[in-house]
């Protein structure tokens, strides 16, 4: 049995804990009938149950785990309604664009999630009919979020810590999850099955930070061993605007392609640029200096199209590292692309967090529509005249790594 599986065991006997900070906090807070966390919590609860519709502002960031910026920030405009009749999320919503409240970005309306992608003029539509999965992977806004992970603390029977710190202005709350797998709310707690590529670490971290004036949360954190996730909201209005039986439908603008989750499109494959000339970039490493293709002189290629949130690409990091080690530079040159982020402090964060040894790039939206790029993994084998040779999609282990060096060794 792994290290933490026997550690978390271990703490799956215990009973839920509460931290010295949390005895301060209640020994000094004004609220007599706050007489223990749960109290406190609870009455935070009710209030939260009071809102039947919201309007607010959202600033939303990701970060990946020892980062020091986040990845992306962006801002939201949320209209919340209660729909009780929907037993999986319990209310629907739109999300519009902060600086045009008009420009839809999401909406759910209980029947279906509908996502707009204005660089492709499209609308993507799940009806939740083609995967099915015991939830609906969606997650609820901001007050209904807060409220499912208050709502666990009040109930679980799972094996956490919890925390509590009077922060003059606000409460603060930190809830620890000591599971063998991690913890997601999508409406409710959701206890995650493991993927392919494992956990680091299944432990799951909420932070809350509650208005002490309001008693109603205004930030919340979420970390996990892959990702964190900041979200904080303002200029919210409670109860002003009458419950609206919201139709996703009607919010969508005009002139874009609707398509249906699932429904199989024709989209360009990277295989479709096998025997053509590999498209030239210019990228930027973490250091911010510019690398292109054409400077590359070696007499094989192989240029790895990765995510630092991609558990496959991160699984082939050993493999690469000693590929990187085996040839000369004259024969062989490796460089991975980072496919979403905008960021160059993730990349060093990445490469020090995996201990990545060779190039890593950022990319650009036209490198990846030039190399037809979908998913990640992809890998593509150069020749020295920069033809492209071999595509490999996806990262399987020995056998992935035994196909590429095969293909190396037969150009070298």
């Amino acid at each position: 049995m792994s290290e933490y599986k026997q550690k978390n065991r271990a703490m799956n006997c215990r009973p839920l804990t509460f931290s010295l900070s949390c005895i301060l906090f209640l020994a000094s807070c004004s609220n007599p009938e706050s007489s223990n966390p749960n109290q406190y919590l609870k009455e935070v609860l009710l209030n939260l149950d009071e809102i039947k519709s919201a309007t607010f502002y959202s600033r939303g960031e990701a970060w990946s785990p020892g980062d020091t910026v986040p990845s992306f920030v962006h801002y939201s405009y949320f209209k919340t309604y209660d729909n009780p009749a929907d037993t999986t999320l319990g209310v629907k919503w739109v999300t519009l664009d902060s600086a045009d409240t008009t420009q839809l970005r999401f909406a759910y309306d209980g029947k279906m999630r509908a996502s707009v992608y204005e660089d492709k003029q499209g609308i993507m539509i799940d009806s939740f009919n083609v995967r099915k999965l015991p939830f609906r992977p969606v997650s609820v806004p901001f007050y209904n979020y807060t409220q499912d992970i208050i709502e666990y603390i009040l109930n679980t029977k799972d094996s956490i810590t919890l925390d509590l710190d009077d922060l003059k202005d606000s409460i603060y709350v930190k809830l620890t999850i000591y599971e063998e797998q991690k913890v997601e709310f999508f409406g409710q707690a959701y206890h995650m099955p493991e993927p392919p590529y494992g956990y680091t670490d299944p432990t799951s971290r909420y932070e809350l930070w509650i208005n002490k004036s309001t008693n109603l949360p205004y930030k919340y954190r979420r970390e996990m061993d892959h990702n964190i996730s900041v979200n904080s909201v303002f200029n919210s209005r409670f109860n002003s605007v009458e419950l609206e039986d919201i139709v996703a439908a009607s919010y969508f603008p005009g002139g874009y392609e609707i398509r249906q989750y699932g429904k199989k499109r024709k989209v360009a494959s990277p295989h479709e640029l096998l025997g053509k000339k590999a498209p030239d970039w210019l990228l930027t490493d973490e250091h911010k200096e510019k690398i292109s293709l054409n400077e590359l002189k070696s007499k094989v290629v192989l240029v790895q199209f990765t995510s630092v949130n991609c558990g496959p690409c991160r699984a082939s990091i050993s493999f690469l590292n000693k590929l990187a080690s085996e040839y000369s530079e004259e024969d062989f040159d490796l460089v991975a692309v980072e496919s979403y982020t905008s960021n160059t402090n993730v990349l060093s964060s990445y490469r020090k967090r995996t201990g990545l040894d060779y190039k890593l790039l950022m990319s650009e939206k036209e490198v990846n529509s030039n190399y037809n790029i979908q998913a990640t993994p992809i890998f593509f084998i150069l020749d020295q005249n920069r033809i492209i040779q071999e595509v490999f999609g996806g990262y399987s282990g020995d056998s992935t790594d035994e196909a590429i060096t095969e293909a190396i060794n037969k150009l070298i």
